[in-house]
């Protein structure tokens, strides 16, 4: 624990130098989010109701949505994919630490630094939007369980975003790959539409994946009524997803280091 408030505290200063760059990250989160807003925002002024949403439904989820993502969605894929590429890893090899926590410490430091940028946004949006949203609120013990499965959501983001960037030990180009993680887990995360409101085919596919339980089912959470065995059952596959991305993360970094000294880097 030590050494990871150590990593975190070093990676908090570099995120508030470079902290131009968390801004310029934050507006990416944002941007794509606030233009599905402004599309319901005219389809709500032809129609009252879109599936089950009204217009004050869809502005929380979006809401909810937007924070959820700029809060849980971390992007070490890019550095990792750099620090293989480069010989870079050997430097993280000699050392006594974890490279996976390295980047779990920086990430939670970049994700501090937007949090300073995401909060008077929220605040801003909500006088803005008085009136327009609603939230449900739970008894406290249910946000307890809510709190356990941003951070399992955290940790399933994080070791995808992980497996990504480890593909770099095999392949000398994998922008391709990052691209369309970025759009799978974009699109079926439901950042840019409901879910619910995609054909059942699409519901499917996106039950499926990972991407549904760390951003659609936490927002529906706080902007519809779940029962607590329903959030439970999301919780359970929530947990599965981490066990099997974590075993894909620990076998790949093995075969990977193997692969990556073998040749002499």
């Amino acid at each position: 624990m030590r050494q990871f408030l150590a990593l975190f505290s070093i990676s908090l200063k570099d995120a508030f130098v470079y902290r131009v760059r968390s801004f310029i990250w934050f507006l990416n989160d944002v941007l794509p989010v606030l233009t599905a807003m402004l599309f319901f925002g005219a389809v709500f002024s032809q129609q009252k109701q879109v599936g089950d949403y009204v217009l004050s439904s869809i502005l929380s989820y979006y809401l909810v949505t937007l924070s959820l993502n700029v809060l849980l969605e971390p992007h070490p894929e890019f550095a990792i994919y750099l620090d293989i590429n480069s010989g870079f890893l050997s430097t993280y090899l000699l050392k006594p630490l974890s490279y996976i926590r390295f980047y779990i410490a920086s990430e939670i430091a970049w994700k501090t630094i937007r949090l300073t940028y995401l909060t008077p946004f929220m605040i801003l949006a909500l006088i803005a939007l008085h009136g327009c949203t609603t939230m449900n609120l739970m008894v406290w013990w249910r946000w307890l369980i809510f709190g356990l499965m941003l951070a399992v959501s955290f940790m399933i983001f994080y070791f995808w975003k992980v497996i990504i960037g480890f593909m770099a030990f095999w392949f000398n180009e994998i922008t391709w790959l990052l691209g369309i993680s970025e759009l799978l887990s974009t699109f079926f995360s439901g950042i840019i539409f409901p879910l619910d409101l995609m054909p059942k085919y699409m519901q499917q596919i996106a039950s499926l994946l990972p991407f549904k339980y760390v951003i659609y089912i936490p927002a529906k959470l706080l902007t519809s009524v779940i029962s607590l065995e329903e959030q439970f059952k999301y919780l359970i596959i929530q947990l599965v997803w981490l066990s099997i991305l974590g075993l894909v993360v620990k076998r790949l970094w093995r075969k990977g280091v193997k692969d990556y000294e073998a040749y002499g880097n």
